[in-house]
C-alpha cells in the first residue's frame, strides 16, 4: 500500500514540476523570438495578475503592509501595482538567468565599488529581496563572483527540481545553482562558510527575512513591528575585517529595465550597529516603492508571530550563540 503511495506522491510532483519547467521554459522561447518583449512581457504578468487576484490571504498581508509603511494609495490601486510587480518581477527572475537577456533588461552601476569588491581579498555582499529574484546572477553580471549562503528552503528547491524536472526542460537558473556549487546551507554549513571566508571569497547573505524567535539575533523594529534578525554578517566582518557591501535593484528610468546598485556599509563598530544600517536602508529602500519587495505576503504571518513573542516574552529566551572562529 506504501509503494502505491510513494508512486502516487512521485508522479504529482513529476507532473507538477515539469508542468511548471514548461511554463518558464515557453515564457523564456516567447521573450527569444518575439522582437515586442515589453508586450509579452505585459501579457505573461496580466495572466499572473488574473491568477493571484484571488489569493485572499495573500490580499489581507497587503492591505497589513499598506499599513505598516504609512501608506496613502489607494488600497486597490496599491494592492493591484504590487500584484503587477510581484508577477513582473517573478518572470525576470528566471528569464535573466539565460545569457542573451540580462543586456536586454539590466544597467550596471556604481562602477568604483564594483572594482572595489573585485580587488578586495574577499567581501561580504548582502542582499536585498527586491526586484526580480536573480541576485547572484546581476553578481555575476557585474563580473562578481560570489557563494550565497542559503536557508534550507534554497536548497529544498533546487533538489525538487533536480529530482522530478526532465534535463531537457531545467531553466538555467537551475542548472546554475546546481552546477556551479553555488550554494552554502545556513546552520549546517559554517564550517564551509568559514573556510570560504578564510580563503578571501565573496559571499552573498540576505538579512531582510526574520528569523526564529529562538535563534541567535537583535530584535529590531522593521516596518512597524519588532522582530528577530541575524546579525551574523555583521560578526563575520568583524570577526575576519572584511568589508560589507550591499547590492540592491531599482527601477531605472528605461522601461522595462533595472538598475543595479551597490552601496557600502563601513561606519558601524558592533554587529548590532551594522543589522541596523543595513535594516533602516532597506526600509528606505522598501517605502520609496513598496511594489518591489518580495516578503509583503508575509506580513500577516509576521504580525502574528510579533505578537506571540511579545505574549510569550522570548525577548529574555537564551539563545544558541553560533561560533565563526
Amino acid at each position: 500500500m506504501n509503494f502505491i503511495k510513494d508512486k502516487i506522491n512521485y508522479m504529482k510532483n513529476f507532473i507538477s514540476c515539469n508542468k511548471w519547467l514548461l511554463q518558464i521554459r515557453l515564457i523564456y522561447l516567447l521573450f527569444l523570438n518575439f522582437e515586442n518583449k515589453s508586450l509579452i512581457l505585459n501579457i505573461l504578468i496580466f495572466v499572473g495578475v488574473i491568477k493571484t487576484f484571488f489569493n485572499f490571504k495573500m490580499i489581507k498581508s497587503l492591505i497589513l503592509y499598506k499599513k505598516s509603511i504609512n501608506n496613502n494609495e489607494n488600497t486597490i490601486a496599491f494592492t493591484y501595482k504590487y500584484l503587477v510587480q510581484k508577477e513582473k518581477n517573478r518572470i525576470l527572475g528566471f528569464i535573466l538567468y539565460e545569457d542573451k537577456m540580462p543586456d536586454k533588461f539590466l544597467n550596471i552601476q556604481d562602477s568604483e565599488i564594483i572594482n572595489k569588491i573585485r580587488h578586495n581579498k574577499g567581501s561580504i555582499i548582502l542582499g536585498v529581496h527586491y526586484g526580480p529574484d536573480c541576485t547572484n546572477m546581476l553578481l555575476k553580471h557585474a563580473g562578481i563572483d560570489a557563494k550565497v549562503l542559503s536557508a534550507s528552503l534554497g536548497l529544498n528547491y533546487l533538489h525538487y527540481m533536480l529530482k522530478f524536472g526532465n534535463e531537457s526542460l531545467m531553466n538555467s537558473k537551475t542548472k546554475y545553482f546546481s552546477k556551479n556549487d553555488a550554494i552554502i546551507l545556513a546552520h549546517k554549513g559554517e564550517k564551509k562558510l568559514i573556510k570560504h571566508i578564510k580563503e578571501d571569497k565573496n559571499i552573498l547573505i540576505f538579512l531582510d527575512l526574520p528569523i526564529h524567535k529562538k535563534e541567535v539575533g537583535v530584535l529590531t523594529p522593521f516596518l512597524g513591528m519588532t522582530r528577530n534578525f541575524s546579525y551574523f554578517a555583521f560578526k563575520l566582518s568583524i570577526n575576519y575585517n572584511k568589508p560589507i557591501f550591499i547590492c540592491y535593484q531599482e527601477k531605472s528610468e528605461e522601461k522595462d529595465k533595472y538598475n543595479i546598485r551597490f552601496k557600502e556599509l563601513n561606519n558601524f563598530s558592533t554587529q548590532e550597529e551594522g543589522l541596523k544600517q543595513y535594516l533602516s536602508f532597506v526600509e528606505e529602500l522598501i517605502k520609496k516603492d513598496p511594489s518591489m519587495w518580495f516578503f509583503a505576503p508575509l506580513m500577516k504571518k509576521w504580525g502574528k508571530e510579533a505578537l506571540e513573542m511579545q505574549r510569550e516574552k522570548q525577548y529574555d529566551l537564551p539563545k544558541k550563540e553560533v561560533s565563526v572562529r
